[in-house]
C-alpha cells in the first residue's frame, strides 16, 4: 500500500477533509469509544477517495486496479479501514498486500477486484440505508465488517461448493460438505489476521481478547453469510424477523449482526 497511498502527510495535515468525514459516517459522528480511545480520522493523500470514487455506487474496480498497477483491493481497504485507530498502519499495509497476494488475480471473477468491488458496494449499501456509524457497536465491529468485505474470496481456485462436495475434494470433507469455499475463505482471513501475531506485530493488539474473539466471530458470520445456496433460506428469517414489533438493527446485538449479513 505504501507505494499507492502516502501515509507521511498523516502528522502534518489538521482537521478532517470532507471525503473522511463521509467514510466516518458524516460530519460529527464519532466512533463509539473502544477502550477508552476515541477513533480520529488519519489523512494520507487529500482527495484520494474522492477521486477514485471510493464509497460510491459508480466507483469503477477495473478502472482503478488498472490505474493503480493492479492493487485496487489495496487501495479500497486502505482507504476504509484507515478512520480505525486501533489499527497500526504499518501492519495493516503488511496485512492487505498479503491478503490481496492471496487472490488469484487469472480467476476471471473471483479476483481481488470482485474483492475490491464488493467491499465497495457493501460499505455505500450500508451507509446509504443508515447503519453506518449509527448503531451502538464498537469501532472494530464496523472494522471486522470490511475486513470480510476484503477477505470473503481470498484464495478462490475457481470452482464452486457443488464441484468440490461432488469431488468428494478435501476441502469438502474438512468442512461436511456445508458451507464450503466460505468456510475456507473465513478460516484463511482468519489465518492471515493471526499470523502476524507470533512476529509481535498483530492487527488487534490493542484490542482486549473478548474484543478480539468479537471481531473474529463478526469476521467469520459475514462471510459465511456469503454462500449463495442459504441466501433465500436467511432471506425468509430476515423478512420474518423484520416483521417484529421489537426489531432494532440500531440496539439489538442479533439484529445488527442478521441485518449486516444480508
Amino acid at each position: 500500500v505504501s507505494q499507492f497511498v502516502d501515509t507521511s502527510v498523516a502528522a502534518g495535515m489538521s482537521g478532517v477533509a470532507e471525503d473522511e468525514a463521509k467514510l466516518c459516517g458524516g460530519p460529527g459522528r464519532n466512533f463509539r469509544e473502544t477502550g477508552g480511545r476515541r477513533a480520529v480520522p488519519l489523512k494520507t493523500i487529500p482527495g484520494l477517495s474522492v477521486d477514485l470514487r471510493i464509497g460510491e455506487w459508480d466507483f469503477n474496480a477495473l478502472e482503478v486496479n488498472e490505474e493503480r498497477h493492479n492493487h485496487v483491493l489495496q487501495v479500497v481497504a486502505f482507504e476504509l479501514l484507515r478512520p480505525f485507530r486501533f489499527l497500526p498502519r504499518d501492519v495493516l499495509t503488511s496485512f492487505l498486500e498479503k491478503v490481496e497476494s492471496k487472490y488469484d488475480a487469472s480467476n476471471p471473477y473471483h479476483s481481488h477486484i470482485h474483492a475490491a468491488d464488493m467491499t465497495n458496494s457493501f460499505f455505500y449499501l450500508v451507509s446509504k440505508c443508515g447503519l453506518w456509524m449509527t448503531c451502538d457497536i464498537t469501532e472494530y465491529q464496523y472494522a471486522a465488517m470490511i475486513f470480510s468485505g476484503i477477505g470473503h474470496d481470498v484464495g478462490h481456485f475457481g470452482r464452486n461448493n457443488m464441484f468440490l462436495i461432488n469431488g468428494r475434494h478435501e476441502l469438502a470433507v474438512t468442512h461436511n460438505d456445508r458451507s464450503v469455499l466460505e468456510n475456507f475463505h473465513a478460516s484463511t482471513l482468519v489465518r492471515l489476521i493471526e499470523e502476524q501475531k507470533e512476529g509481535g506485530a498483530w492487527l488487534l493488539k490493542q484490542l482486549p481478547l473478548e474484543q478480539a474473539s468479537k471481531f473474529r466471530l463478526w469476521i467469520i458470520t459475514l462471510i459465511l453469510a456469503t454462500d449463495t445456496q442459504k441466501h433465500l433460506e436467511d432471506l425468509g428469517a430476515f423478512r420474518v424477523r423484520l416483521g417484529a414489533d421489537s426489531f432494532d438493527p440500531h440496539a439489538e446485538a442479533t439484529d445488527q449482526l442478521q441485518t449486516f449479513s444480508m
